[in-house]
């Protein structure tokens, strides 16, 4: 990835990040070869969750990794970002944090931390609990 992006959260200010293949789509990108059965390109959006539209999208080779395009992402502070743990990587998660944007991913099953805070949470809503943790790798 070349460059800065500069993303923005849009009025809500959640915007949720995700890389997939695109499927159907390659249809009408006749550029966009299969390798091994694996489309060619790689469709990054952020979708802001205000008005459930694209607050920006990113094409990238098939073999871009996730973090690479998340890196290269700059969020307006006090930002909520959701993403997968294809944008696992620890400094980046650190640089969020100092700038002020806040973060939900899914860890990876090898995963350090210790839990920093909690707080109570209605179970009958599906929560089962609410934590901070800090990363002790």
């Amino acid at each position: 990835m070349r460059g800065r992006g500069k993303a923005s959260a849009g009025a809500s200010g959640f915007v949720r990040l995700d890389g997939p293949r695109p499927g159907q789509a390659l249809r009408i990108l006749p550029w966009a070869h299969y390798a091994l059965g694996i489309p060619a390109v790689k469709l990054h959006v952020g979708l802001d969750h205000g008005g459930y539209l694209p607050a920006f999208v990113t094409v990238s080779l098939g073999k871009t990794s996730d973090i690479e395009v998340g890196r290269c992402l700059r969020f307006p502070q006090g930002s909520l970002v959701a993403f997968d743990k294809g944008y696992t990587d620890y400094r980046w998660f650190e640089a969020l944090t100092d700038g002020d944007i806040f973060f939900v991913t899914r860890t990876r099953k090898n995963a350090t931390w210790r839990v920093a805070g909690r707080r109570r949470v209605d179970r009958s809503t599906g929560l089962s609990c609410d934590q901070t943790i800090a990363s002790t790798c």
